[in-house]
Order: structure tokens, then C-alpha cells, then sequence
């Protein structure tokens, strides 16, 4: 499994190559640079470049499925409700069902729902609840409104880790480019100067859109299991450099 703070140690060293002499400031992901005589400080990839209110969007995956609808994206079918009738109705229609929480991250507490009595019920708005699709995952990755990689992922469960997936970072050549117009899109409706957008290609070859991530993990694109690997981390910190009116060389 790959660490927490892995996206910032690349960062971090990234950073010290370019020779920017990088500080650690906490153990938590947090650490600063210096660029012409200015401290920066860059913690996980949570950065400057993205919208507060787009961040918290992002997050909230009720609140993500609100506006993909509201641009007419291909927004997988869900329900977010406190009443398990409801739920009931929607899972009679649509199962088996995939079950997270609104607030989840990094495949946490994600769970696939092939009978009623697997529902955690608990507290229901904590949840929501997406119709499970199957085909090819895709995750684009989005610097400052362009696409800058692509992996296709393709699903590889292990008895400790049930949404283990094989990464592959596809050519430039290879990208699908419906997905890149769709990622640049939703980019700028939420103001992510950085984001990953994950989609499934279904056995129709129709698109749909899984999640958006406001805080991706750089690590499988620079440590893939299949395909070039890529050095996300130095265009990242162009980027952030890029706001001192003094880019990087």
C-alpha cells in the first residue's frame, strides 16, 4: 500500500535536486522551500492553486455528484438518503452497489454490496451509494488546466486489500481523448489548479465519471507498475514556482 505522505517525500526530493534546499516542518506531510529569497511551504499536494470551496467540493462526494449533474457530465447513477426504503428502491434497481463514505479517501471503507443485508446502515448520511460499474478505470491528472498524464488501472484484489489495482501510465498517444476534455472541464468548474479526475470506460465504451480528487497522489505515476514512468512532481513544482513571477529554469 503506498504511504500517506509518499506525494510529499517526492516533492520534498524533487525539490532538493533542483536545489531549492527543502526543510521538513512537521512529520505530517508539511515542508517548506526556498526560491529567491522566499519561504514556500507545499504540504502533501494540498497547494495554493486550488479553490477552497473547490477542494471541500471535491471531497464531499455527495456534493461532486450534485455538479456533475448540474453540467450535464456522465455522472454515475446514486443515492444519498436517511431513509433505507429509499436505499431499498435503489438497490432493488441498480445492485450489486458500491457503498462509501461521503467524506472517504484512498479506497477507504469502500465496499461492494451484492445483498440488502451487507448494507452498513449506521448512521445513512454518512454514506452514499453508487450503482457498481464494471470496465477499464482511467485516472487523468490535471495541472493548471491541462491534462499532464494518464493511467489506465485495472483491478488486482488481495485478501488484505480488496481494491488493489495494477497502474499503468499511458503514452501521450494512448490517452482517451474524451476523458482529457471531460478532466480540463471539471477542472475548471471546481478552480483545481491540481486534480485527478477517475473514470470507467464500460463494456458500451460509454464514459463515466467515478470521483475527483482535489489532494491526488503523485507516487504510482512516478512508480507504475506498467508504462513510462513519470515525473509529475517537477511539473508540480514549476507550478507553484510559477507564482513568484520568477519561473524555475
Amino acid at each position: 500500500m503506498i504511504k500517506k505522505y509518499a506525494s510529499a517525500e517526492l516533492l520534498y526530493a524533487e525539490a532538493f535536486k533542483l536545489g531549492l534546499n527543502p526543510h521538513w516542518e512537521s512529520p505530517h506531510g508539511l515542508f517548506s522551500i526556498q526560491y529567491k529569497g522566499k519561504d514556500i511551504f507545499i504540504f502533501y499536494t494540498k497547494l495554493h492553486i486550488n479553490s477552497q470551496l473547490g477542494a471541500w467540493m471535491s471531497q464531499d462526494k455527495y456534493l461532486t455528484h450534485i455538479i456533475l449533474k448540474k453540467y450535464n457530465l456522465p455522472d454515475i447513477p446514486y443515492c444519498y438518503t436517511t431513509q433505507i426504503k429509499t436505499l431499498n428502491i435503489f438497490f432493488d434497481k441498480h445492485h450489486p452497489i458500491i457503498q462509501k463514505p461521503v467524506l472517504g479517501q484512498r479506497a477507504e471503507d469502500v465496499f461492494l454490496i451484492q445483498k440488502r443485508n451487507e448494507i452498513r446502515q449506521g448512521t445513512l448520511q454518512d454514506w452514499i451509494f453508487e450503482k457498481y460499474m464494471k470496465g477499464k478505470e482511467y485516472r487523468c491528472l490535471v495541472l493548471k488546466g491541462k491534462v499532464i498524464a494518464m493511467q489506465e488501472k485495472i483491478l488486482s484484489p488481495t485478501g488484505d486489500y480488496h481494491w488493489r489495482k495494477i497502474i499503468r501510465n499511458l503514452a501521450e498517444k494512448d490517452w482517451n481523448k474524451q476523458m482529457v476534455i471531460y478532466s480540463i472541464k471539471i477542472s475548471k468548474i471546481f478552480q483545481l489548479g491540481l486534480m485527478a479526475v477517475d473514470f470507467i470506460l464500460d463494456s458500451n465504451r460509454k464514459i463515466w465519471i467515478l470521483e475527483t480528487n482535489s489532494m491526488p497522489s503523485l507516487y504510482a505515476f512516478h512508480n507504475p507498475d506498467k508504462g513510462p514512468k513519470l515525473n509529475v512532481a517537477k511539473q508540480v513544482l514549476r507550478e507553484i514556482l510559477s507564482t513568484t513571477n520568477t519561473p524555475l529554469k
